[in-house]
């Protein structure tokens, strides 16, 4: 097991179960090698998202959202169309010739990505980590590879402007078996030759200078059940004040006890009288 990632299984236990990878049909369909901390990575926790947040892409996952081939060949039509309509700068580590980008991981709610900054002459190991904001134009650039800049993030050691702050303590991980399961996206049963349902997209607001819009993937949202940090949720009343009602998990719908209902999806909280 790389260093990095058993450091990081001190910090946030791995679930069980895991199975490796076939990762050369993998790099072979990717085109290219994967770093060895990342493929330690997958085979150790699978896809999933870190403390709510760090969503891992991770190779042949049911939803397309969150799988490492689909999201690479979808962000590289969204940057390429963001640079051709412009007026918005490259980071300058792309300037270097033979310089591009593969994502590693989406950041929940909030449209940003991480990346590997990768170079046809630089060996996959010694990747570094570019974050993008998204819907905004800001480009950070960590020196560091992939695994340890998500334990680093996790542990404080490296902040984010994007990203944000992460809990200083308590850390989780969530695979995208239980995410997906919880949120009725698991893959339908497909007959022959049809393969698994195709990637849907949708239109997010963008602070991104010259256009409105950006396209990105329609992914499942973390489920309220597995936000058990959370121990309120918070509703208007019916004179129009935020009221924090004690948080069930795993309950969707609560009754008040005036014939009103507390019901949630994802983050979102309404109180509203049964017919």
């Amino acid at each position: 097991m790389h260093p990095h990632v058993e450091r990081l299984t001190r910090v946030v236990p791995p679930p069980a179960g895991q199975r490796p990878r076939a990762w050369t049909e993998i790099e072979e369909r990717l085109g290219g090698a994967l770093p060895v901390d990342f493929k330690d990575l997958v085979d150790t926790y699978g896809g999933g998202v870190f403390d709510e947040t760090i969503w891992i892409l991770e190779p042949d996952c049911a939803e397309p959202g969150y799988d490492l081939l689909a999201v690479k060949e979808e962000r590289a039509e969204v940057v390429a169309r963001l640079w051709e309509i412009g007026p918005e700068p490259r980071p300058e580590q792309l300037e270097t010739p033979g310089a591009g980008l593969l994502p590693f991981a989406y950041i929940e709610g909030t449209g940003a990505h991480l990346y590997w900054l990768t170079s046809g002459d630089v060996h996959p190991d010694d990747w570094t980590v570019l974050a993008n904001a998204g819907r905004g134009p800001e480009w950070e650039h960590h020196p560091v590879s992939r695994v340890r800049f998500v334990l680093s993030v996790l542990t404080g050691e490296i902040r984010s402007g994007i990203l944000g702050d992460l809990p200083a303590d308590d850390h989780g991980f969530d695979p995208n078996a239980e995410v997906l399961r919880l949120t009725g996206r698991l893959p339908r049963p497909t007959e022959a030759g049809q393969g698994l349902p195709g990637a849907r997209t949708a239109l997010r607001p963008s602070r991104r200078p010259g256009h409105e819009q950006e396209r990105n993937m329609n992914r499942p949202r973390v489920p309220a059940r597995l936000l058990a940090r959370r121990s309120t949720w918070s509703a208007p009343s019916a004179d129009g004040a935020d009221v924090a009602y004690p948080r069930t998990p795993g309950v969707s719908a609560v009754p008040l006890g005036d014939g009103t209902w507390l019901t949630h999806d994802e983050e979102t909280v309404r109180r509203w009288t049964a017919p």
